[in-house]
Order: structure tokens, then sequence, then C-alpha cells
């Protein structure tokens, strides 16, 4: 198809022949936008400035759109693409040309599926293909079909974008694929070879991963020598599609093919995606020196490419993985956390992110970090729960809307079977039901162990200091309000330092846990038991005044002191000294601490292994 489009009068003259020679440079431009899209783009930018410069509006319009064009072609620039264009169609708009407007919301349609905007996308598509329809340009209507079609794909929605590029396809093969390279000034069928990635791709997310293999096989046997790039790219999906099947050896073999003809092309970003890919299978086979080379070249390629934040927080995400594997876990989690806010500029799916919330609840919980784990691991399990349905119900609809779309056409038998298979993913998703029942049940569980873990001291499994503090604080609101009795007992191991210098930080750490054993063995289970750091003990005795505590008190230090710890180290003794304290109506939580920790001091000064105030008075039957 040839185009010719005559210059405005312009407010300022035009050398004789000038604007002939633009006009040239601009039909030039266009027609080699596929073949030579560097060349192009010089020659519309240069079309460009001549409109701008002169005011001629239709070369302006026409060179805005062959700028949008060749920038697609090299898959570059994708935001300023959206501008050139939008312009483009606004300058269309106001002259009245149907022609190029309809070209012009093409490749913005393109652009936006670049930039990752599908319903902008498709909105986009959907009028452009009308003005084709109106134009009776059947050429253009497979290709904005196509596109419309990886729109879908974007969206998620694989029924409708499997039924675009079928109808597509089929459509092309009655035009012809040949005319469609004249039409396009392409070669070597290049719209027969894209229709077949596009519909490889949607076999690929819907999981029938060697039927895509099969097709991207085909689209690189007719696309290596006349379309490099389109080859390289089915390459790489490819390359995914065997990954997906865990065959990572041809997965590997697969994405170095690609990244080899990348590389020759000179497509920089589509190098760095693609070593991510390798990356990601390097990690899957456990060689992490390789995986961990692939995946910083990959972020080095990357890192300032804002229209590839996508690919780029992959690529911290599996070296996070590598970090989780090699138990470097604080880099584990400054990876992930990276990739936390970086998905907040992306449009990825409820189900990548319910991945990000399971390594970060494996990270902290190795570290052990219970809080964090526990609330990582339940966003996890929300998450990928709420993927588990939209994926589930996404299938019936599309199964559902391939049922309505050949009901007119096929016939009973294969009615039937459709409606088999329907009943299966009706089946599956009931399965999908039971199972998300059974996570529901497990992740309740482990919520639970989560929590216990989060208030207890790891090394003596007694509570720890947060939780005391939590707990007597509400026991002191709690006591005051019915107007009972509380106590609290602060108290530490003599000697202590002296027991890790002497018999060894070891001996010293089962001190401690054997301690806190005989404190859950003396005391009453209603008492809470707190490690308040280091060698220190907090007890909590709810109902008890003072003297009824300090019997208890004097209990516990007997214990200890009889304890046989020379099975732990021959010459090894072991005391406590403890200070007690009692609520009144006008201490608090401070007071009351601070109270006992005066009364420790008191013990302390007083020759140890005792504790204080110490009464005549002895009330056993308060606590029996």
């Amino acid at each position: 198809m040839i185009f010719y489009y005559q210059t405005l009068h312009c407010a300022t003259p035009i050398e004789d022949g000038s604007a002939d020679r633009i006009v040239e440079h601009n039909n030039l431009a266009w027609t080699q936008r596929h073949r030579r899209p560097e060349h192009s783009l010089k020659l519309a930018r240069e079309a460009e400035k001549f409109g701008r410069r002169h005011n001629d509006k239709a070369i302006l319009r026409r060179s805005l759109v062959t700028v949008g064009a060749c920038y697609n072609q090299l898959h570059q620039g994708c935001m300023e693409t959206t501008g050139y264009l939008r312009e483009a169609i606004t300058l269309c708009e106001a002259a009245g040309d149907e022609l190029l407007l309809g070209e012009a919301l093409v490749e913005l349609g393109e652009a936006l599926i670049c930039t990752h905007e599908y319903t902008s996308a498709l909105s986009t598509l959907e009028r452009s293909i009308t003005i084709h329809q109106e134009l009776g340009l059947s050429e253009w209507e497979v290709r904005t079909g196509r596109l419309i079609g990886r729109a879908h794909i974007g969206l998620g929605n694989f029924g409708d974008a499997m039924q675009k590029l079928m109808t597509a396809l089929e459509h092309a093969e009655k035009l012809g694929f040949s005319r469609l390279d004249r039409f396009f000034h392409t070669d070597s069928h290049l719209e027969h070879s894209l229709l077949l990635n596009a519909i490889a791709a949607v076999y690929a997310n819907m999981n029938e991963f060697t039927k895509a293999i099969q097709l991207y096989r085909t689209v690189v046997r007719n696309s290596r020598k006349a379309h490099p790039q389109v080859a390289a790219k089915a390459l790489y999906n490819m390359g995914i599609a065997f990954e997906s099947l865990s065959n990572y050896p041809s997965a590997l073999d697969t994405y170095h093919e690609a990244l080899k003809l990348h590389e020759k092309i000179g497509d920089h970003t589509q190098v760095s995606i693609t070593q991510i890919g390798i990356g990601r299978v390097y990690v899957a086979m456990e060689i992490f020196g390789a995986a961990r080379s692939a995946l910083l070249c990959a972020t080095n390629g990357l890192v300032n490419d804002q229209s590839n934040t996508t690919f780029y927080a992959d690529a911290i995400h599996a070296l996070g993985e590598i970090y989780l594997r090699t138990h470097e876990y604080q880099a584990a989690i400054d990876c992930f956390k990276q990739v936390e806010t970086l998905h907040q500029a992306t449009r990825r799916s409820v189900g990548a992110f319910a991945w990000l919330h399971r390594n970060l609840y494996l990270a902290y919980k190795a570290v052990g970090d219970h809080e964090h784990a526990l609330h990582h691991h339940e966003l996890y399990h929300r998450m990928n729960r709420e993927h588990l349905e939209q994926t589930s119900t996404q299938q019936i609809l599309e199964l559902m809307i391939r049922f309505e779309t050949e009901r007119a056409v096929k016939d009973r038998e294969t009615l039937y079977l459709r409606s088999a298979e329907l009943e299966q993913q009706i089946a599956k998703r009931h399965a999908i039901e039971a199972a998300l029942a059974s996570a529901k049940a497990e992740l309740e569980k482990r919520n639970l162990e989560l929590e216990k873990l989060s208030k207890l001291d790891p090394l003596t499994e007694v509570y720890n200091r947060r939780y005391l503090n939590q707990t007597l604080a509400q026991q002191i609101a709690d006591t005051k309000k019915q107007k009972g009795a509380l106590s609290v007992m602060l108290c530490d191991v003599d000697n202590f330092k002296e027991i890790n210098d002497r018999c060894s930080h070891v001996t010293g750490d089962e001190v401690l846990r054997t301690v806190a054993r005989i404190f859950q063995d003396t005391l009453r289970p209603v008492d809470t038991i707190a490690r308040y750091g280091g060698e220190e003990f907090v007890v909590i005795f709810p109902g008890l005044s003072i003297e009824s505590a300090g019997v208890l008190t004097e209990r516990l230090l007997d214990a200890v002191r009889d304890y046989p710890w020379h099975t732990l180290h021959p010459t090894l003794a072991v005391t406590l000294s403890a200070g007690l304290a009692q609520l009144t109506d006008h201490s608090d939580y401070e007071n009351l601490i601070h109270q006992a920790d005066q009364e420790l001091y008191r013990a302390k000064n007083s020759g140890k292994d005792c504790y204080s105030p110490r009464f005549a008075e002895k009330v056993l039957t308060a606590i029996r």
C-alpha cells in the first residue's frame, strides 16, 4: 500500500522541493519500520522537526505515528512512545484523518501493552478495529486482532485471548500471509510467526506446555534468519515452558540459545531478561555460583530501566532465594523487602505476591523473628487462597466461553465432550476448595505455634520480656478493678558471670534452662514466669499478698540450692537472690518492677541466696 500526504499551507515559507523530500522520507520511514527501525526512526525524527518548525500538520502527524511505531519495533522508550502517539491521535482527530488515526491507535495499543496497561490497550485497539472495518482494511484487522489477544493474555483472560487469536489466524489464512507481508512491508510471513508466538503464550499460560513448545519451535524455525528478534523471543518463552516442566537442562540450553541471538541483535534489555531465566534455572539446580553471576548481570542491566521494573524485581527475588538457600538470611530478607517495594510499581497478580511472602516467612523464621514470620505466613496463605480461587474461577469461565462459542457449530458428540470437560473443571474446583480448607486448618495450627513461639524466650522456653510487659500490665488493671492482691518477684542467678567464666558459657546456658525448669516444677500453674534479661527472671503471683509470695519464693530458692548441680559440672553450685513487691492502689507496672528491683538489691547486699523483704509469719494457707 502506497502512502502519500500532501503538505498544508504553512505559516512559514518552505523552500522548493524540501517539503516533497520530507514527505518522501516520512513514507520511506513508515515502509521500512520493520526491516530497518533504527534508520526509519532517524528519518521520522527529521520529518517531525520539519513539521514542527514549519507548522506542517500533515507531515507532523505522520512522523509522530512513525516515531511511535519505530519505538515499538525497537522495544524501547515505551512511556515516551505513548506521548508521541497520543499527540498524533489528537492531530488526526482534528484533521479528520481516519486512515492515519486507525494506524496510530494500533501503535498506541501496542505501546500500552508494553507498559502493561492492558485495559487501556483493549479500549484503544477496539476503537482502531472499528475504524479499519469501516475503511475495509482487513489486513489491519488481523494485526489489531493479534494485539487484542496479547492484551487479553496480559489480563489473564486466556479464553478471550485464544478466541481473538484464532479468529485473527483464520482471517490471515484467508487473506494469505504473502499479501500481509506486501501490505505491511515485511517478509517471511512475519505476521504468521507473531500470531503463532501469541497462541503459544496462551497455551503456556493455561499450563499446556507441550503444545506451547511445539508452536515456539515452529516460530524459531520460520523466523530465525529473517526475524531473529522474533525467534529470540520465542526461544526465551520456550525456555520458560521447559522450566515450568522442570526440564532444567532443556531450559538452560534454550535460554543460552536465546541469549546468543539477543546479544547478536544488540538487544541489551532482552539479554538481561534472559539472564534472569538462566539464573532461575541454576537456582533450581542448586548451582548457586553460576546463578548469582547471571542474576547480578541481570540486575546491573535493569537497575535503571523503569519500563522493566517487573523483571528487575524477578531478578532481586531470585537472588533472595539464593541467599535463603545458602542460609544468608538477612541478605535474603533485604532482597525480599526490596521486591515487596518494587511490586507496588508493577501490575503483578496476587499469586506473585504470595510466593514473596512465603519466602519472607521462611527467612524471618530462620532468624527467630517469630512476630514477622507470623505476619508473612498469614499473608502468604491468604494471598495463595485468593489466587487459587481466582484461577479456578477463571478456568471455568474460560471453558464456558469456549463452550458457548462452539455450541452453534459443533455436533452433539463434541458438545458432550465439552460438557464433560466442564464437569472435570468443576470437580477440580471442588478439590481446590477442599485443599484450601485443609490449608486453612494447617495455617491456624501453624499460627498458634508461631504465636506461642513469639511469646517465648528461645533459650529457657519460659515467657519473654515482651509477653511479660503485656501480661503484667493487664493483670495489674484486672487486680485493681477486682480489688484483689498481686505480688511480683524479681530474681537473678548469683555469681552468674563467675559461672560462665569458670565453667564455660555452654554450662551457663544450661544453668538458665535448668533454673527455668525448676521454676515451672515448683510454682503454681497460675503464676507467670518470664526471663527478664540475662540471668534475671520475673514471676507474677496473682491473688497473693507479699507474705504469701515470700513463702513460694523461699521454696523456690531452696529447690534451686538443693538441685544436684554437680551433674553439670563437678564444682558447680547455684543459688538465687530475689526481691518481692506487692501491688498497691498507687503503684503501676514501673513502680512494681522498680520496688522489686530495690528489694533484690537489698538481698544481694545481705549475702545473696535469700530474698527481701522477709516476714516472720509465713502464710501457708493462702497459697495451698
